[in-house]
């Protein structure tokens, strides 16, 4: 029973889909990893360190906002309008960059065991990078640590380099991956659909 149980789990961890969502990423040193390695093992969360707290008010923000615009879209507008400014604002005060500045939609390719994409960076194997995931349109936040298991230089016609990684999951709670999988699975039906409306 336990093997079959593993075995389902195995097989909702390895649906991959590709998706466009908001991502940052970056190289950890070991005595960054270990740091977190150890607060996770006291119970500390690894999104609680600095810079995450912006980035979680943002998506708040962002995801209360998407509610209100279903009811009601000029109000949303608006207070969309608002946010930016005061960001904006604040940003000229602080004179400080924000976490938020890192965040680009570029296409990903994920499931709940790992996550696939492109970036200017040329990575070692094994290399620890820690990756800032949202996910449109609902704009879940995943925080996500992995280990690099390939990167290979993508072959271009222009001169500016780029690397295709992908990384295996080593720290990933697991809320944040029943996420990813349920956004898997729900990806996965809606591009279904589409193939058979396509077929009529």
């Amino acid at each position: 029973m336990s093997t079959e149980k593993t075995s389902d789990a195995n097989r909702r961890q390895s649906v991959r889909v590709s998706d466009r969502a908001l991502f940052a990423c970056g190289k950890l040193l070991p005595d960054e990893y270990k740091e977190i390695l150890d607060d996770y093992s006291r119970g500390i969360l690894p999104r609680r360190h600095k810079g995450i707290a912006d980035i979680e008010m943002f998506i708040g923000a962002q995801s209360a906002l998407s509610r209100l615009r279903e009811k009601d879209e000029d109000l949303a507008d608006f207070l969309q309008h608002m946010d930016a400014k005061i960001s904006q604002v604040l940003k000229n005060v602080t004179n400080m960059p924000s976490p938020l500045d890192e965040l680009q939609l570029q296409e990903i390719n994920i499931s709940g065991a790992g996550i696939g994409f492109d970036t200017e960076t040329s990575y070692a194997l094994n290399d620890i990078v820690e990756c800032s995931l949202v996910l449109l349109p609902n704009y879940s936040y995943i925080h996500c640590i992995g280990k690099v298991v390939s990167c290979e230089e993508m072959k271009k016609e222009d001169k500016a380099k780029k690397y295709r990684v992908a990384l295996e999951f080593t720290l990933l709670i697991e809320e944040d991956r029943e996420r990813i999988i349920q956004h898997s699975f729900k990806l996965q039906s809606v591009a279904l659909r589409s193939r058979r409306l396509e077929n009529y």
